[in-house]
């Protein structure tokens, strides 16, 4: 049996894959058959079943925990019903503090909404040119 790896799909190929999996939700995606060729046929949910249920994971966290408001932090993105931004979160655990601490100094927020925060500023990072590390801060 051929893996897929071995397979080379042409462009006609690649954009006829990328149209059949935008026309599935992500529940669907997971259990999805896909004609790559005459009697070729790509399982999704067994070639990319984990990453998909991260991605699953992941909008249901940031759908759970995470919204941006204009009037709120200039619309920047914030635990729901705080004015906790999802990257002062990201900054803190960077120097060093753990979601542990944050949650003792935040008893109203569950763990889920810190790992939710935590999530989001790394898959959404501030725009801007990232700092150069190789020269000290003056």
């Amino acid at each position: 049996m051929r893996r897929l790896r071995d397979l080379s799909l042409t462009i006609a190929g690649k954009r006829k894959l990328a149209k059949a999996l935008q026309a599935f939700d992500l529940p669907r995606l997971k259990s999805a058959k896909i004609e790559l060729a005459p009697s070729v046929t790509a399982d999704v949910g067994e070639l990319a079943g984990d990453a998909l249920e991260r991605a699953d994971r992941y909008l249901r966290a940031r759908d759970a925990w995470i919204e941006s408001v204009p009037g709120i932090k200039g619309g920047l993105p914030v635990i729901k019903g705080t004015r906790l931004t999802v990257h002062a979160i990201e900054a803190r655990v960077a120097h060093g503090d753990t979601l542990d601490e944050i949650a003792a100094e935040n008893p109203d927020l569950p763990r889920e909404a810190l790992e939710a925060a935590l999530l989001f500023a790394k898959a959404h990072p501030l725009p801007g040119r990232p700092p150069n590390i190789s020269r000290p801060a003056a």
